[in-house]
């Protein structure tokens, strides 16, 4: 695990508090604009397509990949028995819901919402 992690503090990224390290450029992107993205489809759904030989994922597709990684990130950095399961629609509209209250938010701050709520609900691991 360490190992994994000096390895991704080698690639470029942006850091955002100090503390998340988001990847290319759909973590970054606003709450606004998700929910934007989210109107291209119905729930659950996403659009994709070829042009010229080559697929096509729209941007909706991209921004639920994007949180989708990160939530399996935070997930391989927990214990197997505190794990955030959510099936795909569930999980956009929980984004949709909270993106339009709060339009200006980044998407990976969303997401780690998303988990830090998940998490609640986990039993209290007793002390030792």
């Amino acid at each position: 695990m360490r190992a994994l992690m000096a390895l991704l503090c080698l690639l470029p990224g942006t850091a955002l508090s100090g503390t998340v390290f988001v990847f290319g450029d759909k973590g970054t992107a606003s709450c606004g604009e998700f929910v934007a993205a989210a109107e291209t489809s119905p729930l659950g759904q996403s659009l994709e397509g070829t042009e010229n030989g080559v697929k096509m994922f729209s941007e909706k597709y991209v921004m639920l990949e994007f949180v989708r990684g990160f939530l399996t990130a935070l997930n391989m950095s927990a214990s197997s028995s505190h794990q955030v399961q959510t099936d795909l629609p569930a999980l956009e509209l929980w984004l949709k819901n909270y993106c339009t209250a709060h339009p200006t938010v980044r998407l990976v701050f969303a997401a780690n919402l998303f988990y830090r709520e998940q998490a609640k609900k986990w039993p209290a691991v007793p002390k030792q």
